[in-house]
């Protein structure tokens, strides 16, 4: 986690710039360090333990964008923030596709460095945290974890939206960790002491949805004994999350615009407002916009929920995520179960890599669940892990075409996953498949050509020419 005073590399061939950042970060309570040039600013990030860096382009010698380049090699999670008086659409966009956090203009304005700074500052606290957990097996179900691309940016979206009360739409398919973006942008914000009250929209019935989110009096309605407070109220100052939000009926999309609007909501039977305090996120695995468009949603209450929008990207999207995630999910697993750490073999890991997921991280933890209480040992190979579609069929049989499916994907996964592939995996493995299969037939029909060409529902030219092809 960041440290209360924060420690920022200056690297810029101007004395009056480096002098000017470093009573500004003083007064807000940093550290500046100061280099000279892009070598001198490769060097103070070998040796110094840094927060974030603000590097000019043009410096003698090794210049910004050079020392951009090797500083994400050395440190690839250091926020690092570019700056020039000579600044180009080409130099802005080498320094973003090189990594940079933000590209700043000169002459520097010290409101939007400090914004910049903060923004740099809480990314990089956010990616230290799920790093060090990462690290230390500390698994928690409320912390996002994603090493790759797609998830960096999400990061920083994130970064720059914890501050705001602005309300942010979460898009994302079922299973991806929608409600974790939610709990993250509540944990880093403000308000994090305040609670984080969550409604699933979709889970409680259209009679009670009403009463569940606003409150009632006492005698609203037939069965209320006594007063009780909603969703809305038992959120205080913090996030109340509207899950599955496209699921609200249209008279409660119209009263919860109303509140978003003004900011205010009566209980059930009672006719005193109430000041909505909370901040308030939605969340939805649907298309909104198709939504309004086919009339099951108003138009009007998707523009107030989309002040902006966060989409967390699906599992199949960001396959270099799922080592750390799998590696995350066995810890905790190893821990619930007090069993010695569980680790993935090579051709499991290969396999893991290969699925879609249609259910994303939700997928993955419960088949690294079933997969861990059914491990004989400390490790899980491929043929160990039992996937959604290789288990038994609805009338409690095993299904053998999943069997056969599973054998295959594990022995496509071990052979990918030698030090040395084979060559034309794909025709080798359909050739041996269809070798054993005839032979299989042949040998069920005690060597009779035309039984077996009937039991595999081929014709016997077909199975002739078969035989001749493996001699």
């Amino acid at each position: 986690m960041r440290r209360s005073m924060s420690r920022v590399l200056i690297a810029d061939d101007e004395p009056g710039i480096c002098s000017a950042f470093a009573a500004m970060l003083a007064r807000d309570g940093h550290e500046a360090l100061i280099a000279a040039n892009g070598a001198e600013a490769v060097t103070r990030v070998t040796r110094e333990t840094l927060d974030a860096v603000f590097l000019d382009v043009r410096m003698p010698g090794m210049d910004g964008l050079e020392a951009l380049a090797r500083i994400r090699d050395l440190q690839p999670q250091l926020p690092v923030i570019v700056m020039t008086a000579f600044g180009t659409v080409e130099t802005a966009l080498t320094a973003v596709r090189n990594g940079a956090f933000d590209y700043l203009g000169k002459p520097l304005e010290l409101d939007q460095v400090r914004a910049v700074l903060e923004r740099a500052l809480r990314a990089g606290a956010a990616d230290a945290s799920v790093s060090e957990q990462a690290a230390t097996g500390e698994a928690t179900d409320d912390e996002l974890v994603g090493r790759g691309p797609a998830m960096q940016s999400l990061f920083k979206r994130i970064a720059v939206l914890t501050d705001t009360a602005m309300t942010v739409l979460i898009l994302g398919e079922s299973g991806v960790g929608k409600e974790l973006v939610a709990r993250t942008l509540h944990r880093l914000g403000r308000h994090r002491e305040a609670p984080f009250v969550a409604v699933n929209c979709a889970a409680i019935p259209e009679a009670l949805l009403e009463s569940e989110l606003f409150g009632h009096a006492r005698g609203a309605f037939s069965g209320a004994v006594e007063t009780r407070a909603g969703r809305l109220e038992a959120a205080g100052a913090g996030t109340l999350l509207l899950d599955e939000v496209g699921e609200l009926p249209p008279v409660l999309q119209g009263k919860l615009l109303r509140v978003l609007q003004e900011r205010q909501f009566e209980p059930v039977g009672e006719h005193r407002p109430r000041a909505l305090k909370a901040r308030v996120l939605a969340a939805t695995n649907r298309d909104l916009a198709l939504e309004v468009e086919a009339g099951r949603f108003r138009d009007d209450l998707y523009h107030r929920l989309n002040a902006i929008s966060l989409r967390v990207p699906p599992l199949r999207e960001r396959p270099e995520d799922i080592p750390v995630l799998a590696e995350r999910i066995l810890a905790r697993i190893a821990a619930d179960l007090g069993r010695r750490p569980l680790y993935l073999e090579p051709d499991a890991l290969a396999m893991l890599t290969a699925h879609p997921w249609p259910g994303n991280v939700r997928e993955l933890q419960h088949l690294l669940s079933r997969s861990a209480l059914l491990a004989r040992g400390p490790s899980l190979g491929a043929t160990d892990l039992l996937l959604d579609n290789d288990e038994r069929s609805a009338g409690g049989v095993v299904d053998p075409f999943s069997r056969l499916e599973q054998s295959v994907r594990a022995a496509l996964a071990s052979l990918l996953a030698a030090p040395q592939p084979p060559e034309d995996p794909f025709h080798r493995i359909v050739r041996r498949v269809e070798r054993e299969l005839i032979d299989a037939a042949l040998q069920r029909c005690n060597g009779s050509q035309v039984g077996a060409s009937q039991l595999l529902g081929l014709h016997r030219t077909t199975l002739r020419k078969r035989l001749q092809d493996h001699d």
